[in-house]
């Protein structure tokens, strides 16, 4: 990747040479778009932290189940809450 929004973005590259990759979309019946599943900042950071600690080193555990137990505390998007969601046209300087 040598584009800036595609250092700071990780799948716009893939997007923009599908070509090199086998790229399959896969629709889910419901969008989860507004639920932060990343980790860019301190509060991201500590949300997965409480996640991990639920877990409790267990790594078998699957993304429905993570997002189960997320909305069943809402206190951890409440973390996030003043982070601004990033798009792929926002871009770190030093990428």
């Amino acid at each position: 990747a040598t584009e800036k929004h595609q250092r700071e973005h990780v799948m716009p590259y893939f997007y923009e040479n599908d070509e090199l990759f086998n790229i399959l979309h896969i629709e889910y019946k419901e969008n989860f778009g507004d639920v932060r599943w990343t980790l860019d900042t301190a509060a991201d950071y500590e949300v997965l932290k409480v996640m991990a600690m639920h877990f409790d080193g267990r790594i078998n555990f699957t993304w429905q189940e993570a997002l189960d137990y997320y909305f069943a505390h809402p206190e951890l998007a409440k973390l996030t809450d003043e982070v601004k969601h990033k798009t792929f046209l926002d871009t770190d300087e030093r990428a």
